[in-house]
C-alpha cells in the first residue's frame, strides 16, 4: 500500500519549495512545514544510522551522507479534497529523493488515487507502485 512519484526519463527532481508551490496552486488546502520535513528526515538518519551500526542489515552509507545533507531543504506537505474527509496525502519532500506516499488502509489508498494523480500531474512526474 505505497506508491512513489519520480520526474519523467530525462528530468530532474523539483526542489521542495517548488513542488510545494505547484502543489499549492493546483489543491484549495494545502499544509507545508520546513521544520517538519527537517524533524522527519533527522529521524530517518537516526534510525537508518542505528541500522548501520547494529551491523545486521545493511544500510548504504552514501544514501545516509546524502540524506544528512539534505535534510535542512526538507519541507513536509499535507494536502486534501475538501470535499472528502478522507481524501488526503502527506509526504516529506527531501531534494533530489522520489515522494513516498504510504496509506492508512486499502479504503485510503482507492479513495485517494484521484488526488495522486493530480499531484503527480502538477508536478508532472510519474507514478510508480511499490
Amino acid at each position: 500500500m505505497a506508491h512513489r512519484l519520480v520526474p519523467r526519463d530525462g528530468q530532474r527532481y523539483l526542489s521542495p519549495r517548488v513542488v510545494v508551490a505547484r502543489l499549492q496552486s493546483e489543491f484549495p488546502y494545502v499544509a507545508s512545514s520546513e521544520e517538519d520535513g527537517r524533524r522527519y528526515v533527522r529521524a530517518i538518519v537516526k534510525q537508518l544510522s542505528a541500522i548501520k551500526q547494529i551491523g545486521e542489515i545493511p544500510v548504504d552509507s552514501e544514501y545516509l551522507d546524502r540524506l544528512d545533507r539534505a535534510q535542512n531543504g526538507a519541507i513536509y506537505v499535507y494536502f486534501e479534497d475538501p470535499s472528502c474527509a478522507t481524501t488526503y496525502l502527506s509526504t516529506v519532500v527531501i531534494p533530489g529523493e522520489p515522494l513516498f506516499f504510504y496509506y492508512s488502509s486499502s479504503a485510503h489508498e482507492r479513495a485517494t488515487q484521484a488526488l495522486l494523480s493530480r499531484c503527480a500531474a502538477a508536478l508532472d512526474y510519474e507514478i510508480v507502485n511499490m
